[in-house]
């Protein structure tokens, strides 16, 4: 971007006064009209392109227009005004463009925060929120050096799992275990490390439930895709004015119990609500499922232990590990290149032993019944 162009912004901002000590999303409606109507008809003077730049810098999505509706973009990385990064499907790269001056990077944060209904300030330096397909997290000085905005695209159509089998993200082995997971009502988690594909996975077998069965689901960001209208989603409230209660993700599950579900399903389990979701697994609701940050089934286990521990710290780790065994049946593991996403193996917890919880591979536990039953 040309520094004619940078400074014809900087002069924007200069030339109505009280844009110099404010940003512009927080001064008065009349004063933002009149810096509008000032702004394009200086714009007038500039080339077409250039006018249109100008004016997606101080009332849209600035440098983020050549790509925030490109279909083949997943995540945005905003570290100030002057470092963009975007990632495809071919990795992450540099955006070529930036914003043309701080304030209107500033005026795009409070853009963004009120798209988002997210408030960041001293008190509260960070903040969650939803616009349009994207996830929203900005976080602020003095957390942050500088402003820091992280835009994660949520896909649009749920992948089913005859799509997943052709694009090589399962095998038929394992596909045949998850058909029986799922009609046998199985309890389960997708295990996996950022990135892995984990709710394009859960996605693509909510799809598969039938109909007439009730599904509740739980999260804290709004991602998991429910199409069948028996079925309800509850999101958690962790950040919110004075004037309303948070509400966590454990006390979600407890409500969800009293909505008569056949299925609960968790957007991810990472925080003391595990102990919540596995009392409730352990005394019915099976075929429940949900995702857990992790690179292995053994890690997988140990992250839910110490979860558990922090919403039960007086329960010894010897009943930790049995309620995990009666609550849980298997766990699904993707694998950690983002670029080659897919099933890694899929694990049974076969038994609770003095030093921990013992995993067999699903496969050889699958033909050891087939064997026995012959």
């Amino acid at each position: 971007m040309s520094l004619e162009l940078k400074k014809f912004v900087e002069d924007l901002y200069k030339s109505y006064a009280p844009l110099a000590q404010s940003d512009l999303q927080l001064i008065g409606r009349n004063k933002e009209d009149n810096f509008r109507k000032l702004s394009l008809e200086k714009c007038q003077k500039l080339s077409p392109d250039d006018a249109k730049r100008v004016e997606d810098e101080l009332f849209g999505w600035g440098p983020l227009a050549k790509i925030i509706h490109n279909k083949t973009v997943f995540d945005i990385l905003i570290q100030g005004p002057h470092h963009i990064f975007f990632e495809d499907s071919s990795g992450l790269h540099r955006h070529n463009d930036c914003f043309l001056s701080q304030s209107s990077f500033r005026n795009f944060s409070e853009f963004l925060m009120d798209k988002a209904n997210i408030v960041v300030n001293q008190r509260d330096p960070f903040g969650n929120g939803q616009i349009e397909s994207f996830r929203v997290h900005i976080v602020r000085p003095p957390i942050s050096e500088k402003i820091t905005i992280t835009l994660r695209k949520q896909r649009q159509q749920a992948l089913c799992r005859q799509s997943l089998l052709k694009n090589h993200f399962l095998n038929e082995s394992q596909n045949e275990i998850i058909e029986e997971i799922l009609e046998e009502r199985k309890n389960f988690l997708v295990v996996g490390p950022t990135g892995s594909g984990k709710t394009t996975f859960l996605n693509s077998l909510i799809a598969d439930i039938p109909p007439d069965q009730r599904l509740i689901v739980i999260e804290d960001t709004d991602e998991i895709q429910v199409t069948n209208p028996l079925c309800s989603k509850l999101l958690s409230r962790e950040i919110c004015p004075e004037s309303l209660k948070t509400v966590d993700m454990g006390q979600l599950v407890k409500q969800s119990l009293r909505m008569r579900p056949d299925r609960l399903v968790i957007g991810e389990v990472r925080g003391p609500e595990a102990k919540d979701l596995l009392q409730a697994l352990a005394t019915g609701h099976s075929g429940s499922m949900g995702t857990l940050h992790a690179q292995s089934a053994q890690q997988a286990l140990l992250r839910l232990e110490m979860l558990v521990q922090m919403g039960a710290p007086q329960w010894s780790l010897h009943s930790i590990r049995q309620l995990i065994q009666l609550s849980l049946s298997y766990l699904i593991v993707l694998r950690e290149d983002r670029q080659r996403k897919g099933i890694k193996e899929i694990k049974k917890i076969t038994s609770h032993e003095s030093f921990g919880l013992l995993v067999e591979d699903a496969d050889l536990f699958r033909s050891k019944g087939i064997q026995s039953k012959s």
